[in-house]
């Protein structure tokens, strides 16, 4: 619509017509998309305001340049792979005199030791205790570094996993794979940083907010990947849109 013409806004224009209108513009966009990565390339070690996904200078030189964490949630207790707690033998079936209730998860909580039904031996020259249930990893015990000191400020499952993947209990913190992924960057602009493999049986308890960016950027937040079904979820048409719909959608 115009003011020398005021019904020249009411005829419908194509994509064709879009396009044939438009199409002198693509080049100055494509072009300004290669002089600005070409720019960023070309002085080393700075921090690239176009695309989040480049690393950013470091404090300190990184050693790594990826990083795999395995999170097996709903695993077995700490105490019967590889926290060996010669004690609970001594209290097994008794009541046990450090018992905070406030500690338990709800009233009905007992406070009798449980010892562990698995034996444990130690392993390498390290001498590490191991559990029974890891004879192959037991193998490789002075390529190992198990940390025994951790702990939790939260009995609940949910609060306990954002703990544990971003450092609070609360949600919406930034977690370990956003912050990976600011300080590494990525190698490639295309492919996401951040890759979440989880179960298609069940992910964890709390979603997204254990692979959450939090408040950084969201290109920081974690890719989830499904080894069921569509790798990537929504990118194809569901199956409530049939082909004529879509044919139609793709006119507009």
């Amino acid at each position: 619509m115009s003011i020398l013409n005021p019904n020249a806004g009411d005829h419908f224009v194509s994509r064709r017509s879009l396009l044939q209108t438009a199409g002198a513009g693509f080049g100055t966009l494509a072009l300004h998309s290669l002089l600005a990565e070409e720019n960023t390339h070309g002085t080393e070690g700075e921090s690239d305001l176009t695309s989040p996904l480049h690393a950013k200078e470091p404090h300190f030189a990184a050693r790594a340049k990826s990083v795999i964490f395995i999170f097996a949630y709903g695993g077995p207790s700490q105490v019967d792979l590889l926290d060996y707690k010669p004690e609970l033998a001594k209290w097994h079936g008794k009541s046990i005199p450090v018992f905070n209730s406030e500690d338990a998860f709800n009233k009905n909580t007992k406070d009798t030791a449980m010892m562990s039904p698995y034996e444990f031996k130690q392993h390498g020259e390290s001498g590490l205790f191991i559990s029974e249930l890891f004879p192959h990893i037991a193998t490789c015990a002075d390529n190992l570094c198990v940390i025994n000191s951790m702990h939790c400020e939260s009995n609940n499952h949910a609060p306990a996993l954002f703990h544990m993947n971003t450092g609070f209990v609360l949600a919406g913190r930034p977690s370990m794979g956003s912050w990976v992924s600011y300080g590494l960057g990525s190698v490639s602009d295309s492919l996401p940083a951040f890759v979440v493999m989880w179960d298609h049986r069940g992910g964890p308890i709390g979603g997204s907010q254990n692979w959450t960016s939090g408040f950084l950027p969201a290109a920081f937040q974690g890719t989830p990947f499904r080894s069921h079904g569509d790798p990537i979820i929504d990118l194809a048409k569901p199956s409530s849109v049939s082909n004529e719909q879509q044919i139609l959608r793709r006119k507009i």
